[in-house]
């Protein structure tokens, strides 16, 4: 199907409200409505999401009085202010394989609705991992039966095993019958997890290198051949010995980059493929609050060339237009006072000379996690070492990200962000400077 969210979508949602089935006929798609959205729903609102995954998928619709069925819009701006990612770390803790789902809102009649969609799984069937009052037990295997989500019955659970097997069964086929075509001597197989090429006429490793160059495609077929999905290797081969080769770490590129990507990526000084895209993507978040320079000093790119290319991205909301604004004036974050005298002024006091000092440990982080983050923002290239604030933050603010309340996400992301542009914001300012040559040797290796 096209978008989950087109215009003929909406429409074939919209139709629902007048009728009395929530479940379509030859093989269309669920629609669940609800009154109103929560976030501490979230969980009870995965076990449906759980149910459409192992079923044909479905939508969520927030904002919809059931009986009688009539448009209300939703009571508060909770699912405006839903962080994907928090979300997606939350549903993640109670169902594997991982949710992909997508949240969308639309206007009707001056009256806002909140949908979130769920395709079809890829990988079925989606399990409940853990227990969560009397909406979700642990084991469970939700389905999408017509008008209404339960535990999966043999019937439905049989088909989708022999789903499944059948899947594989196919894949071994046609794997199977390339190798005949082409000939075993011929073939090669890429191990993913080491980057080794091997067959019958030797070994070759992927180096670090070549694989910015590799391009995976995995949808689609080529046009010439009307063949099946296919891997595309793009770059030189060289051959070498094996005392030179080196175990290596290969960095796949997301399909979709999160908002947690940028920031382990930042925190980690990771090099990444098309650094550019990296930018583009934070405009699809719900925050501009991401690090943007140290993608755009990747790239090769100023600051005024990130503007004109994010200036092209066709998107909606306003996350483009506060990031442009980022961009063009720097972050305007509110630092509170280190010489304050109240005992958090205190606290943030000692949580900066500590940081300074390069004594603040992940335990102390973890007591006064508002009070670092705070701390960072004072921070400057003359007296702070961004490889130990970026070790903590990355050593304890990522692994924390996904059980941070809103305001203490939002702390974290400031904290990063001035790291960003403190660091690598004069080295992309096109202005040539004392400062901005202090950081042009910049190590962006993989490490």
């Amino acid at each position: 199907m096209g978008s989950p969210f087109s215009p003929e979508a909406i429409q074939r949602i919209m139709d629902r409200l007048t009728e009395t089935s929530v479940s379509g006929a030859d093989g269309d798609v669920s629609v669940e409505f609800k009154l109103s959205f929560n976030k501490s729903g979230i969980p009870e609102y995965g076990r449906t999401l759980a149910g459409f995954a192992n079923a044909q998928g479905g939508y969520i619709v927030f904002g919809v009085r059931n009986e009688p069925r009539e448009v209300v819009g939703m009571e508060n701006d909770q699912f405006f202010t839903l962080d994907p990612t928090i979300t997606t770390n939350n549903l993640n803790e109670y169902f594997e394989p991982a949710l992909a789902w997508k949240h969308h809102d639309i206007d009707v009649d001056g009256k806002k609705l909140g949908l979130i969609y769920m395709g079809e799984a890829i990988h079925k069937p989606v399990i409940c991992r853990r227990n969560k009052d009397k909406d979700l037990r642990e084991g469970a295997i939700y389905y999408r039966y017509q008008g209404r989500t339960q535990e999966i019955r043999p019937a439905e659970l049989r088909a989708i095993m022999d789903a499944e097997h059948k899947k594989i069964h196919d894949q071994w086929l046609r794997a199977l019958s390339k190798i005949a075509t082409v000939g075993v001597s011929q073939i090669g197989i890429l191990d993913l997890s080491t980057g080794e090429v091997s067959g019958a006429k030797g070994s070759f490793y992927i180096s670090e290198e070549l694989l910015p160059k590799l391009q995976f495609i995995q949808e689609g077929r080529f046009v010439e051949s009307g063949g099946d999905p296919a891997l595309k290797l793009i770059g030189d081969l060289q051959s070498v010995g094996a005392a030179a080769v080196k175990p290596v770490q290969i960095v796949q590129v997301p399909t979709a980059i999160s908002g947690v990507d940028l920031l382990r990526n930042f925190l980690q000084q990771r090099k990444v493929e098309e650094p550019m895209q990296w930018v583009r993507a934070i405009c699809n978040e719900q925050s501009a609050n991401y690090p943007v320079h140290y993608f755009i000093a990747q790239a090769g790119k100023t600051v005024q060339d990130a503007i004109a290319e994010i200036s092209e991205v066709i998107v909606r909301g306003k996350v483009k237009e506060r990031l442009l604004r980022a961009l063009k004036d720097g972050r305007q974050d509110k630092r509170p006072k280190l010489d304050g005298e109240s005992e958090k002024a205190a606290i943030r006091r000692e949580m900066f000379d500590r940081i300074r000092a390069g004594t603040l440990t992940h335990d102390d982080v973890k007591k006064n996690f508002d009070r670092a983050m705070e701390a960072v923002l004072h921070l400057d290239r003359e007296t702070g070492n961004l490889e130990f604030v970026a070790g903590l933050l990355n050593e304890v603010g990522l692994k924390m990200y996904g059980n941070l309340s809103g305001n203490q996400a939002t702390r974290f992301r400031s904290a990063v962000c001035h790291l960003d542009q403190e660091w690598f914001g004069p080295k992309v300012s096109g202005v040539p400077t004392a400062k901005a040559a202090s950081v042009e040797n910049v190590d962006f290796s993989l490490q």
